[in-house]
């Protein structure tokens, strides 16, 4: 992938994504989960907002179920035109209750998912050594390996 498709990379520095970050560099999700009342916490914040407990980060499987997706079919900015169409899911995820990640959908052609259908968060190194987390829909090819 190149990273003409992602015009603009994240802040992999961020203090309170750092983690996050670091665990897609080696291959693994790992998300921020409470220590006293064991709940799984997204986006990252400073304490549970259900407990306040102090939040540990906790490996997670990358399988999911499609949640949600749209279909991008115009470009919002310049840099995106040859990304169009472009299918970007919401996968909620089998170990984390209540967590739902926006990924891209890798695959040839764009096609409409089923909602409910299994899938797995896959890792895609892009410049700057950045890790996107993306889904594959069927009959796409695979993503460059971590």
């Amino acid at each position: 992938m190149s990273t003409m498709l992602w015009p603009y990379l994240p802040d992999t520095t961020e203090p309170a994504m750092r983690p996050y970050w670091e665990g897609l560099d080696r291959g693994v999700l790992v998300l921020p989960r409470c220590g006293s009342c064991v709940r799984f916490v997204w986006y990252p914040v400073h304490r549970c907002p259900d407990c306040l407990g102090e939040l540990e980060w906790a490996e997670v499987s990358p399988d999911g179920s499609l949640f949600s997706f749209t279909v991008v079919q115009r470009a919002f900015a310049d840099e995106w035109k040859d990304a169009v169409p472009l299918v970007i899911c919401l996968v909620e995820l089998s170990e984390a209750p209540g967590v739902r990640l926006v990924c891209r959908a890798v695959q040839g052609e764009p096609s409409v998912p089923d909602i409910g259908s299994p899938l797995r968060i896959e890792f895609e190194r892009l410049g700057d050594g950045v890790v996107m987390p993306v889904v594959r829909l069927a009959g796409a090819e695979s993503p460059a390996a971590v």
